[in-house]
């Protein structure tokens, strides 16, 4: 993808974002791939309140560096959807890269976010994500897979859009070896999206309730308190549940003491089969054993090697993948460091760079 030649300063590149959770991921490896090239100087919008007041936080943010540095290039941070095109006419006449990761539109039509109302929604959202697209200089999402479905859904030119992984966090240190336990530890975070596919992450734990499995799960929505419970129930003990754990404590207590990941997405959804969530590379970034779905070979999983790769919405195979990692430890010990090599090579900051970096070339 190349831009045409715009006015503006082009050593300064502007990453802006307006957004409920101002350290995601996407934003912390986007953020540390931009600082690591050699001839741009990074500068940020970014809000801190996480209520309607973060717009006017970055967009007065924007203003001021337009005056004082004018970047050459702006880059709007997921998600932006709400906000593009007002950041559009305050960055005319420079370069405008939207990352869309992921579309409102397939939320809300394949994975029935808001029921029949979010359907209804759908057409207008649908129409308003093509004007996005068409008024940005560039576009980035989180795979390539989503890029085939964005050129198919929204006439997007292929030249136009970019994959870029999400990343993970990698600030922090590597977990050390910990000692043997009774009892063998699985663990999943998440939100709970109907791509995830929870409810076969807990028929899979009910399937091992007699075994010396422990599964921690995290997460999950207010109206879901009732099936969480029940579900919970039906595991007799082999399930501990938190609705919520702060992302620094995942990554220094939970995800060091599990002896297995589960990353997913076990959802039969259509976004499931686009996307590798940012848990999966999370925790191959931290050297763990991850059990995913939904590959394709492009992404370089392979079973038994790499990863363990079960079916979609199949509790059964799901449970004995965990079985047969908990009968073969240094089996499993080897596809971690697998694990962690290709996130070292297809997922990580540095590889993000290399897809990034010659954007803006020399700058």
């Amino acid at each position: 993808m190349m831009f045409h030649r715009r006015k503006g300063n082009g050593g300064i590149v502007c990453y802006l974002l307006a957004y409920r959770e101002p350290g995601y991921v996407r934003t912390r490896t986007i953020l540390a791939s931009l600082r690591r090239h050699p001839a741009i100087k990074t500068v940020t919008a970014i809000n801190r309140s996480r209520d309607w007041r973060r717009y006017f936080e970055m967009l007065f943010q924007l203003i001021i560096l337009r005056i004082r540095e004018d970047p050459r290039y702006y880059i709007l941070g997921f998600r932006g959807h709400e906000i593009f095109f007002l950041v559009r006419l305050l960055t005319w006449g420079r370069v405008l890269i939207f990352d869309a990761m992921m579309s409102p539109y397939g939320a809300l039509q394949e994975e029935g976010h808001y029921g029949p109302l979010g359907r209804w929604l759908a057409k207008g959202v649908r129409i308003h994500e093509r004007w996005i697209f068409r008024a940005s200089d560039g576009i980035w999402t989180d795979t390539m897979r989503h890029r085939q479905w964005m050129m198919a859904t929204f006439g997007v030119p292929g030249e136009k859009i970019i994959g870029i992984p999400v990343g993970a966090e990698e600030s922090w240190p590597q977990p050390q070896a910990i000692p043997a336990h009774e009892m063998f530890q699985v663990l999943f975070y998440g939100t709970f999206l109907p791509l995830h596919g929870v409810s076969f992450i807990f028929e899979a734990a009910r399937l091992l309730r007699h075994h010396r499995i422990r599964f921690t799960i995290i997460g999950g929505r207010a109206d879901q308190r009732a099936w969480i419970q029940q579900s919970v129930a039906l595991g007799e003990g082999c399930i501990e549940h938190h609705h919520f754990v702060p992302f620094d404590e995942l990554l220094g207590n939970y995800i060091p003491k599990a002896d297995l990941c589960l990353g997913g997405p076990f959802g039969q959804t259509p976004q499931a089969s686009r996307i590798i969530n940012g848990k999966t590379q999370q925790f191959l970034a931290m050297g763990k054993a991850v059990v995913v779905s939904h590959t394709d070979p492009a992404d370089g999983f392979i079973d038994r090697v790499n990863c363990l790769i079960v079916p979609p919405a199949d509790s059964q195979s799901l449970a004995e993948a965990i079985l047969w990692a908990m009968d073969h430890p240094q089996e499993l010990a080897n596809i971690a460091a697998a694990g962690r090599h290709l996130y070292t090579q297809a997922f990580s900051v540095a590889r993000i760079g290399e897809i990034i970096h010659p954007l803006f070339g020399g700058a």
